[in-house]
Formats: C-alpha cells, sequence, structure tokens
C-alpha cells in the first residue's frame, strides 16, 4: 500500500522555550503527547474524510516504541508496541478515531525520523501564501526562507505551496529573497496597509493561471515553524465535502509567552472582541484536547488564516480599512466555518509590548463602518465612542480621544471619503497628528482602575469636551449614513476599485 505523508515529527524546537511543544522526556522515555507531535484524531474526523493513518519511525539506539492514545476522558492506552532497533523503520497503523490524540512513545531510545502517513490518496489543493510587509525586511527574510526552504526540499509541499509576498514599503530586492528559490514571487507594492497588501494577494491568486484554491494570509513579523506546511496541507487534501468551505486558523502564541496561546480565533457583538481558547498552556496534554473543542466564531486575525478562494470571488475583496478590524469585518462577512487546529499555531509579538494614540484613528473609524455593514450585531454606534473614551480617560492622554474622533468624523463623510481617500497620505497624516506612544494596560480591570484614577484630572475633562460633540453628531447622522454604507457596500470591495487604488491599471 502506498503511504502518503500527513506530517513529520520533530524534536528540535523553531522558537527558544518551546520543546515541551514538541517532545517531553522523563528519564529514558520521550514522549510526543505535545501540540506539533500529536496527530488529532476530533478534527479529523470532524472536518475531514481521514479515517485511516499509520506511524512510520526509524530509531537511534534500541529500546522500545509504542503508539498510544489519549482520549477526551483523560484515559492514556498504549495501542500497539514493539521492541526496535537503531535504524530498522517500525510501522503502526491505525484508524483514525474522534475521541483522541495519536502519538509516539520512546523508552531507551531516540527519534531519527518520523512521520504520520496514511494509505488515503489526497485531493490537493493549490494555495498562495499572501505575506504582506512594511520595512521589516529581516523578519520577513527569516520567514520566507524558513517556509521556502521546507517547500524546496519537499515536492509533496511544492506541488500545493507558492509564496507572494507584497512589499508595502518597497525596500525588499528580489536579490535579497534569491535564496528562496522560484517559489517566492515578490511584489512591490503602494502602502495601503495590510488591507491593501493582502487584497493585492489575493487578487495575484485570483487572477493566477496555477488555478490556486486557496489563500494563506500572513503577518511579516511572525515566526511559524515550516511543519505548520504540512498540517495545512493534510486538513486541505483530506476535507470533507461538507466542509469545503472551512478556514483554517491559527492559534497565536507571544513570543513573551511561547507556550501560553492568547487567541485562537474570537468572537465580536458589536461592544467587545472575546476570544476563544485564551490562556491554554499548549505544553500541557491535557490542554490539546480542550484546545479543539468547537467553538463558535466570528472571525480569525490574519496573522495567520487559510481561507478558500471561491469564498472571495463570492463576498468581494477585503475593504479598504488600512489597518485594523479588516480581518472582523471580513470574517462577519463570509461567515465561513472556522477552525483552529493543534500544530497549526505561530508565534508573535505580545500585544503587550506597545500601543500608539494614532490607531484609535482607525479602530474607530472601521469599528464604526463594520457596525454600519453589520447592522444584525446590534449594537450602536455610540457605543464604539464610548470605548474609546474610557481607553483615553485611563490613558490620561486627550490624544487617544482626539484620534477616535477624528475617525468618528471619518465615518460620518461617508462611503464616498472612504472610496475617494488616498489611504497612503491618509495614514501618513494621521501619524503626524496623533501619534503618541504608550504601553497596553494588561487587561480590561488594569484599565477600568486607570479610568477611575485619571476621572477628575484635566486630561479626563478635555477628552470630554472631545467625546460629546461626536457622541451627539454620531446619534443624529450615523443612521442615515449607515444605510449609505451598506448601499455602497459592492463598491468598497471591488476589485476595479482597488485597482484604482494600488496604481494596478
Amino acid at each position: 500500500m502506498e503511504a502518503y505523508p500527513l506530517f513529520p515529527l520533530s524534536t528540535a524546537p523553531f522558537v527558544p522555550g518551546t520543546q515541551a511543544l514538541y517532545t517531553h522526556a522523563d528519564g529514558d522515555c520521550l514522549r510526543f503527547d505535545t501540540y506539533f507531535g500529536a496527530l488529532s484524531g476530533m478534527a479529523l474526523r470532524r472536518y475531514t474524510a481521514l479515517r485511516e493513518a499509520g506511524l512510520v519511525i526509524r530509531t537511534s539506539g534500541d529500546g522500545e516504541a509504542a503508539l498510544c492514545r489519549r482520549t477526551r476522558s483523560g484515559m492514556e492506552e498504549t495501542l500497539q508496541s514493539v521492541p526496535v532497533t537503531g535504524g530498522t523503520e517500525a510501522c503502526f497503523p491505525f484508524n483514525v478515531e474522534s475521541d483522541a490524540l495519536y502519538y509516539l512513545r520512546l523508552e531507551g531510545c531516540g527519534l531519527m525520523s518520523g512521520r504520520f502517513v496514511t494509505g488515503q490518496a489526497p485531493s490537493l489543493p493549490k494555495v498562495a501564501i499572501v505575506v504582506c510587509t512594511f520595512r521589516r525586511e529581516a523578519e520577513v527574510i527569516r520567514s520566507l526562507t524558513a517556509l521556502a526552504g521546507e517547500i524546496n526540499r519537499r515536492a509533496e509541499l511544492r506541488e500545493v505551496f507558492h509564496i507572494f509576498c507584497v512589499d508595502n514599503g518597497r525596500t525588499l530586492t528580489g536579490a535579497q529573497l534569491a535564496g528562496c528559490g522560484e517559489c517566492v514571487t515578490l511584489l512591490q507594492n503602494r502602502n495601503l496597509g495590510g488591507s491593501g497588501g493582502y487584497t493585492r494577494g489575493l487578487m495575484e491568486a485570483l487572477n493566477a493561471d496555477e488555478g490556486y484554491t486557496h489563500a494563506w494570509l500572513m503577518d511579516d513579523d511572525i515566526a511559524a515553524d515550516p511543519a505548520v506546511l504540512w498540517r495545512v496541507r493534510m486538513a486541505l487534501a483530506y476535507l470533507a465535502p461538507e466542509h469545503s468551505g472551512l478556514q483554517l486558523a491559527a492559534g497565536m502564541l507571544p513570543f513573551d509567552r511561547p507556550c501560553l496561546q492568547y487567541e485562537a480565533t474570537a468572537r465580536y457583538d458589536g461592544r467587545t472582541f472575546h476570544s476563544n481558547r485564551a490562556g491554554l498552556n499548549l505544553a500541557e496534554p491535557e490542554k490539546l484536547l480542550e484546545n479543539e473543542k468547537e467553538a463558535s466564531a466570528d472571525y480569525a486575525a490574519w496573522w495567520s488564516l487559510v481561507l478558500p478562494l471561491r469564498a472571495v470571488r463570492e463576498k468581494g475583496l477585503p475593504m479598504p480599512f488600512f489597518i485594523k478590524i479588516d480581518d472582523v469585518e471580513y470574517g462577519l462577512r463570509t461567515g465561513a466555518e472556522t477552525a483552529a487546529l493543534n500544530g497549526l499555531g505561530v508565534w508573535h509579538p505580545s500585544f503587550s509590548e506597545k500601543t500608539n494614540a494614532y490607531l484609535e484613528y482607525y479602530v474607530t473609524r472601521n469599528s464604526l463602518i463594520t457596525l454600519a455593514l453589520h447592522p444584525k450585531l446590534g449594537a450602536a454606534a455610540s457605543s464604539v465612542l464610548s470605548g474609546r473614551l474610557l481607553k483615553a480617560v485611563a490613558y490620561g492622554e486627550p490624544a487617544y480621544m482626539a484620534a477616535a474622533a477624528r475617525g468618528a468624523e471619518d465615518y460620518l463623510k461617508g462611503a464616498a471619503f472612504l472610496l475617494a481617500a488616498d489611504g497612503e497620505a491618509l495614514n501618513d497624516a494621521i501619524r503626524a497628528e496623533y501619534s503618541k506612544p504608550g504601553v497596553p494596560f494588561a487587561g480590561r480591570k488594569d484599565m477600568l482602575f486607570a479610568a477611575l484614577r485619571h476621572a477628575l484630572t484635566p486630561s479626563a475633562l478635555k477628552c470630554l469636551r472631545l467625546y460629546l460633540p461626536m457622541l451627539r453628531r454620531l446619534k443624529k447622522e450615523s443612521p442615515a449614513v449607515a444605510e449609505e454604507y451598506a448601499r455602497r457596500r459592492g463598491e468598497l470591495c471591488a476589485e476595479k476599485g482597488w485597482r484604482e487604488r494600488l496604481g494596478l491599471w
């Protein structure tokens, strides 16, 4: 029987401090019941047609190898166990069941190589990886080199993946990416933010002759173990027909706490963002079962998201938001089924490291537009502005409220303003006027306490004076403006408009 690869095992962590995401060692026992080492029967049975698999290994040294299973009830059992001789191959076939994690355990020996395989032939996707970057040359070159290296090494990946690097800063050269080989295409792009960069990549994929089925949106400052390529290939190649529209989200692991999941999909009610599966320590095997429980999701962040291009053709391109909330709006618009799987995670800089007042312009404007486009959220426009007031008072910095008020004002100018705006020039102006760096609060409770401390200060009164007139305008003008946004939704996300903004005609 021919064995088709699913994903390889690794004992070497891609990011320092993450060994427990790959292996657990106890004396001469080495276990792979880990985030990157285990095969999840729960996800495969739920979303794919994969029903049979095998584990193929070669060990360094003599000892014992076992295929093990951990179930939702917490029970651990050994399914098969055999003595092994160093350098010789051992194979463990098994049927995939819905309530189990399957993993390798070694006693008295190490792992030379290992991989999960299947006898079921794949239906291969064609995936355009879209990496949007802006003047982060070192980070993006490091990321692309790692991914391209794995793609170039394996024919099974070369036939699935191609990378489009969209350079909004126009600072990268082909020579800098020459080591990546032919699997990377560099696209110089006008700086219309992440929205414009990802849209450029989506348009390239949609109009390419290669017949791409999916796009994989990816940040430039993440670290992704190249093994995630295999996880995406496995999931898409065996998708069940009833889940053909599935999106694959990645869990985000902060660099400063690299085993603690920040988020894996999220919900949005028009007022508050709610992270799914937040705070799970993925170094603990028990948490892996919890991590794949089904969770309602409205969107998945674009630090890493795989989506079918069929949905883009049906629902249109992203909104010209520049940055912030574009992934939220798009998730709400497509309404796609979204899964976050063990082993499909990336590391990303922590959001607790920095913030800036000018970002309030985009959060406010784009949140208001999103409410206009998705009235079923049921939130009032005033609630968006009130949330920004609370944050500005907590920081004791009127620039936060001034930027938010400007965002609300530009929202009230309607869809015509968004369609006509030069996003690059506007961003330069907003940053010049409202830039004020800060350190984010540890959580909402800390922000509330800070707001109480600053409630009667002169800065709080300045914030209030900026807030009240705009609040009155929102209550009066927003209903009519929201109708205009809804009426002109198609224009906002049309390819023709994007080509004009990006100067591609």
